[in-house]
């Protein structure tokens, strides 16, 4: 009896729709392979990853995000000097090179892959504004990995 109940823990029943199982990307992709992909920006940039459960859909990713706060601010919606500008883009231009050549590192093991990429602006207390970078690997992304690699 034990058994039948763990086995049935991740099912759902939604009214009369057929049971829906929910989606658990750990069962799929290794994480700490991706994190091993990662590792030199993990080491190095300002991240955040985790396993995360999608809004209402019980669906889990994978993401990392790639902050880029250290290396310049937004004042009042612009940077200050063109100056900025330029490291600025230089240093996001290098920061997606690093992105671009794990993602390929994942690829090794997982060929066609292919995460979701995000740059997003978010507002701090002080009103300055930050950029980071989100690679997502979602139960989409997966999927579609799964589906042709048949």
């Amino acid at each position: 009896m034990k058994h039948i109940k763990s086995y049935n823990e991740d099912i759902f029943y939604w009214g009369d729709d057929k049971p829906k199982v929910i989606f658990n990307i750990e069962d799929h992709i290794d994480i700490e392979y991706i994190n091993g992909c990662f590792s030199n920006l993990i080491d190095e940039a300002d991240i955040d990853y985790e396993v995360a459960e999608e809004d209402n859909d019980k669906k889990q990713s994978y993401e990392l995000i790639f902050y880029i706060d250290d290396i310049v601010k937004y004042r009042n919606g612009h940077m200050e000097k063109f100056d900025q500008v330029i490291k600025h883009v230089t240093e996001v231009k290098d920061l997606l090179e690093e992105i671009k050549s794990s993602v390929r590192k994942v690829q090794i093991e997982y060929p066609g892959l292919v995460p979701d990429l995000d740059i997003e602006h978010e507002r701090d207390k002080n009103a300055d504004w930050t950029e980071c970078i989100s690679v997502k690997y979602t139960e989409n992304s997966v999927t579609n990995y799964l589906k042709n690699k048949k």
